[in-house]
């Protein structure tokens, strides 16, 4: 200590409170300034007395990136700790909540923490039917609903019309066809041709490309599509964020007209 040129208040404050706690009087220091002022010098010579008065003395150490997990300096001084000393079940239970494997939309941002790495990505539609399948491990989840949350869970392949309907519209509008031809008076013939042209176009809305009628199993299609071109397009995303996580997803997560999280026992999330 007799190194610590200029240190001898600082040094006397933070020994009595080491004191302090090693009586049972915890307490909290903190050690500001600007870089190069002998911080961490002040602070090894306060833990090296404190060790030899018989002190369990731990370190965490915070991480300059975004990247770094939630709790971090905690989970290190937890991991020292456990070897030293038997925890109770609480403590166990602090340590495992410490590795929780996160998938959470905090304002535009998803945190995003599993094999003890977390990240920060932007907020995607890929992400969001990510955590909707981890928030139901095991459940198949219509790719429909992924898609518009608002409409039917399932959706069958039935026609929007059927032929008896359809054939009830050709006549009809055979019907007006000739009534407008035969038709004398000019206001009666517009109202007809009006009637004409809406079921014209109730026609043609219930008609996909080439008059082919529209099948609601078509919606269905473009929802297995365009739900996994979201999900593969938000693993690639992760592919260079946080490749494990990546990795399980593509591992537990299928994707189709039904998707489904079969994640592996023991495996959960904090959402």
């Amino acid at each position: 200590m007799g190194d610590l040129i200029g240190r001898d208040r600082p040094l006397a404050v933070l020994l009595a409170e080491s004191r302090k706690a090693l009586s049972g009087r915890g307490g909290a220091c903190f050690v500001t300034g600007e870089a190069g002022i002998g911080k961490t010098a002040l602070v090894s010579a306060v833990v090296g007395s404190a060790r030899a008065a018989g002190a369990a003395v731990v370190v965490g150490a915070c991480w300059e990136s975004e990247e770094a997990p939630d709790c971090w300096p905690w989970l290190q001084v937890v991991r020292e700790l456990r070897p030293q000393h038997r925890f109770a079940q609480s403590g166990f239970e602090f340590y495992a909540a410490l590795r929780d494997n996160v998938f959470r939309l905090v304002g535009e941002v998803w945190t995003l923490t599993f094999a003890e790495r977390s990240v920060q990505v932007p907020d995607s539609k890929g992400l969001r039917d990510l955590h909707a399948l981890l928030s139901n491990p095991g459940a198949d989840i219509s790719a429909s609903w992924l898609l518009n949350p608002d409409a039917p869970k399932a959706l069958g392949a039935d026609d929007v019309l059927d032929d008896e309907a359809k054939a009830r519209y050709r006549q009809r509008l055979d019907e007006l066809e000739s009534r407008i031809d035969e038709e004398p008076d000019a206001r009666k013939a517009a109202r007809l041709d009006a009637e004409r042209q809406a079921l014209l176009d109730e026609l043609r809305a219930a008609a996909g490309l080439g008059g082919r009628t529209r099948r609601l199993g078509d919606t269905a299609e473009r929802a297995r599509k365009a739900v996994g071109n979201r999900v593969r397009d938000a693993l690639r995303r992760l592919d260079d964020r946080h490749p494990a996580l990546a990795a399980h997803l593509r591992g537990a997560v299928a994707t189709g007209s039904t998707c489904r999280y079969d994640p592996a026992p023991g495996v959960t999330w904090r959402l």
